[in-house]
């Protein structure tokens, strides 16, 4: 954004970026018989998209540390879901990849996204590319919704500022990739809000106050406590 730089590319168009990368991590997307149990297990009882779609993303954060080998072709290649499943650690393509999984066992269309962080600065629509991308994260078509599973205390509604306003790629089979920005929250979906109670008719007793947070400030007051 704030130089001139050279971006060239042997791919035609985004949709044969998206295909290609699609055709690389197809078979690593394994449903073991461990984690579809764990699935119908987080599910039951859900009656909403929204409620089935909070407890899968909760799962995979909550369990899942990040750690990433991206030795060789595991710098683009996930690793199989299954093995990330069970030694619970992974990358920000492994959790993407169990994510969207895991919504597919219970019912739920999703799709891995191709991340550049908004720290890297702003992509043009062309050339297409691979190179360009350093994260991945999944996409709900039905909720409009972006959910990183390496960021371990946000929330379903709170994606990292990392990922807001950046470029992406989301990854659909059959030419259906597309190129897009992910939007940046507004001002009403990150606040602070400090409620002070003061007992005027004891003199001394102490200030009652209570704050609640949504948006980018409550994953570092989670970290924090």
């Amino acid at each position: 954004s704030i130089a001139e730089y050279l971006h060239v590319s042997t791919f035609e168009s985004w949709a044969s970026v998206g295909n290609w990368y699609w055709n690389l991590i197809e078979d690593q997307l394994v449903v073991s018989p461990e984690i579809a149990a764990t699935v119908q297990s987080l599910i039951l009882g859900a009656e909403s998209t929204r409620e089935r779609v909070a407890a899968i993303h909760e799962y995979v954060v909550r369990n899942t540390r990040y750690v990433g080998l991206e030795f060789g072709i595991h710098g683009f290649l996930p690793y199989p879901t299954s093995v990330s499943f069970s030694r619970r650690f992974g990358d920000c393509k492994d959790t993407a990849s169990l994510i969207h999984v895991m919504l597919g066992v219970a019912g739920i269309d999703s799709h891995i996204v191709l991340v550049r962080t908004r720290d890297l600065g702003e992509l043009q629509p062309l050339p297409a590319s691979l190179a360009v991308f350093n994260h991945a994260i999944t996409y709900v078509p039905e909720l409009d919704l972006y959910l990183d599973g390496t960021a371990g205390y946000s929330g379903l509604d709170e994606l990292p500022r990392g990922n807001q306003g950046a470029s992406v790629l989301i990854v659909v089979p059959e030419g259906g990739s597309r190129f897009t920005r992910i939007p940046v929250a507004g001002a009403d979906a990150n606040q602070r809000n400090i409620e002070t109670v003061v007992d005027l008719t004891q003199p001394g007793l102490p200030t009652l106050q209570e704050s609640t947070f949504q948006g980018h400030f409550a994953p570092v007051l989670r970290q924090r406590y």
